[in-house]
């Protein structure tokens, strides 16, 4: 018979996965740990997911016939596969009792591409450096090449569905956070909403046509 390799993880494996490493050393009879789980799910989503979508994929995790402890696809578990189906059922019907769930100010998405980057407008500088951007908004950057060079990426999706990445380096001999829009998108809306979401400062664009190159 051919051997064809293993069959692929199902879509809910990452978010299984990133929940169980947090319940390694938790104790699942204490009765606040759901609780603070739901409260990390809604307000500080895991792998670039809504709430919408966690909630969507643990609910299949679920209703699937997969091991959710699996040995050869998640880390091993200290709690039973019984344990673990429970714990994360308690945390759905959790999150059904909290809707409606509070609408984020930001959350971090995929990135986008370096075409995308390259192409899209600069709206400001954060006179910040990287480290202490991630520290303020608890998001972490990307390192990706992009004109060449490897630089540290964060998009994040804004409450309105508006996207802005963030780029440093950005340009030579500077260590603050560039702040990019899409084209189509008006620079003054796009800052005032980028500082009132994340509480970041935001130095103005240079007069003039807003700059594009990265030098």
């Amino acid at each position: 018979m051919e051997d064809h390799g293993a069959s692929p993880a199902p879509a809910w494996r990452g978010l299984v996965n990133a929940v169980l490493y947090t319940l390694l050393f938790a104790d699942l009879r204490d009765r606040e740990l759901a609780d603070r789980c739901v409260r990390g799910l809604l307000t500080e989503p895991l792998l670039d997911l809504s709430p919408e979508q966690e909630y969507a994929l643990l609910s299949d995790a679920l209703a699937s016939g997969g091991r959710l402890t699996d040995p050869e696809r998640s880390i091993p578990q200290p709690h039973s596969e019984e344990e673990v189906r429970a714990f994360l059922g308690d945390v759905l019907r959790r999150m059904d009792a909290a809707r409606p769930w509070p609408v984020l100010p930001f959350r971090s998405v995929p990135p986008w591409s370096p075409e995308q980057v390259m192409a899209a407008t600069f709206a400001g500088s954060v006179p910040m450096r990287e480290f202490d951007v991630t520290d303020r908004i608890r998001k972490v950057f990307r390192r990706g090449v992009i004109d060449g060079r490897e630089r540290s990426v964060l998009t994040l999706a804004l409450s309105s569905g508006m996207e802005v990445t963030l780029v440093t380096p950005w340009r030579k001999r500077s260590r603050h956070v560039a702040v990019l829009v899409r084209d189509n998108e008006r620079i003054p809306e796009a800052r005032h909403e980028f500082q009132e979401a994340t509480g970041l400062p935001l130095d103005r664009p240079p007069c003039g046509r807003a700059s594009r190159r990265f030098r």
